[in-house]
């Protein structure tokens, strides 16, 4: 048995300008460069509260819990728009195909319960996934290879069987840190046949290797 363990912010839908508009709107409240500041520090894959602590340390302001969970919360307010991200219906329809030949598929996100709930509700999905790790489900976020590692131990599978896919240099380490070591690169700049080329060619690898 093999598995693909998947990302989802950028990869399963492309939610990079959401996140990062919902931080701009934040941050007016705070300074009128906002959207200057956010521009030249924004990392997609980085936790919220990790990149809010980075963000108001910027700015001088001391880290208080108080003002830390009110910024998380406005944040999500801005951010809860999914209805207008697009979805990736190419790869979801292709991990589809995989589940029917006994693959085991992993959402592992470091995103809310909320947002992967959203997400699953409108792709209609919730069933595609064997196990879903989000950001409630491990104490350290990616970087950390926590939440890869408990989505192997669920499905009961060794990092040598599963393949990743992933968005973000963050993504790429969280992965590469629990010692997968195919892990695949989706993003922006992915040429669509060239991916999907080298996710069948890494699923065969894992496959010769049982």
């Amino acid at each position: 048995m093999i598995g693909v363990l998947v990302d989802l912010d950028g990869v399963l839908w492309f939610s990079e300008k959401l996140h990062k508009d919902a931080f701009i709107k934040v941050f007016e409240e705070l300074t009128v460069d906002a959207r200057k500041l956010v521009n030249q520090t924004w990392e997609f894959g980085e936790p919220t509260h990790q990149y809010a602590v980075r963000l108001l340390k910027i700015l001088g302001i001391e880290k208080q819990e108080q003002i830390l969970q009110d910024f998380i919360v406005k944040k999500r307010f801005y951010a809860n728009e999914p209805d207008f991200v697009p979805l990736n219906t190419r790869l979801i329809k292709k991990l589809s195909q995989m589940k029917k030949n006994n693959i085991k598929l992993a959402l592992v996100s470091s995103s809310s319960n909320l947002n992967v709930g959203k997400f699953l509700t409108l792709s209609k999905t919730p069933n595609l996934f064997d196990f879903k790790v989000d950001s409630t489900m491990v104490v350290n976020p990616k970087p950390s290879p926590d939440c890869y590692n408990y989505a192997m131990h669920k499905l009961k599978l060794a990092p040598d069987k599963c393949l990743a896919i992933e968005d973000s240099e963050i993504g790429i380490q969280s992965a590469t840190n629990a010692n997968i070591k195919i892990v695949l690169k989706y993003s922006g700049e992915t040429k669509e046949d060239e991916f999907y080329a080298k996710l069948e060619s890494g699923v065969k690898k894992i496959q010769k290797n049982d």
